[in-house]
């Protein structure tokens, strides 16, 4: 009640990746890695997106995974890079030079459709991992008890931004989908999102000192 939703800006694939030294080429061989040696995980830090991602992953596969937070991706990706942790599931945006870099190797994105930006990587579902969907989304928020017709109208101005080539050209370059929901289904998902990672979260033990 503290915030009203207003509309979807973006949603960002997660992409599960593994250093290029591990002997894994898909999600396949990575559960049977995980299932007979004891594999970390990094993520920018507890409770972030990563970290509840890398839990979704390990439940929906029925394996132990060691979760290692970082402060921030970049972090993370140093220890990835050196094999200091195996995996990660990360945002495309965040991943993707070191993808291209061919340092890093993706083996599914967490959308239920493909990335355009990585076309040729299954999504989890693809790979026989359903119900592991995380992925990371912005949207715009106002105050809660603002009255509808102003919500109406930002929801109108973010779309007519939306809408503008470049800032479309903007977010599918960092891997992006721009959202295209209205108030009441953007309040609709985001009240799910918050059901669904809540559930994830106590069936985790996260908890964030």
């Amino acid at each position: 009640k503290d915030v009203q939703p207003v509309g979807l800006i973006v949603v960002v694939p997660n992409v599960l990746v593994v250093g290029a030294q591990l002997p894994a080429t898909s999600v396949a061989e990575l559960i049977a890695l995980a299932k007979n040696q004891s594999l970390r995980y990094a993520s920018s830090g507890i409770g972030s997106t990563q970290h509840i991602a890398g839990e979704a992953f390990a439940k929906a596969t029925g394996t132990t995974l060691v979760h290692v937070p970082y402060k921030g991706s970049s972090q993370a990706h140093i220890d990835l890079l050196g094999g200091q942790v195996e995996m990660m599931l990360d945002t495309t945006s965040s991943a993707m030079g070191q993808i291209k870099a061919g340092k890093l190797r993706p083996l599914a994105v967490t959308t239920p459709r493909r990335s355009a930006e990585l076309p040729n990587v299954p999504t989890l579902a693809e790979a026989g991992v359903p119900g592991a969907e995380i992925t990371t989304w912005y949207g715009l928020f106002t105050t809660g008890g603002t009255p509808r017709p102003i919500v109406e109208r930002l929801r109108a101005e973010l779309g007519r931004a939306l809408a503008l080539a470049d800032v479309r050209a903007r977010l599918t370059g960092l891997g992006g989908e721009p959202g295209a929901l209205g108030v009441r289904e953007f309040s609709e998902m985001n009240r799910a999102e918050y059901e669904r990672y809540g559930r994830l979260i106590r069936e985790a033990g996260i908890k964030i000192d």
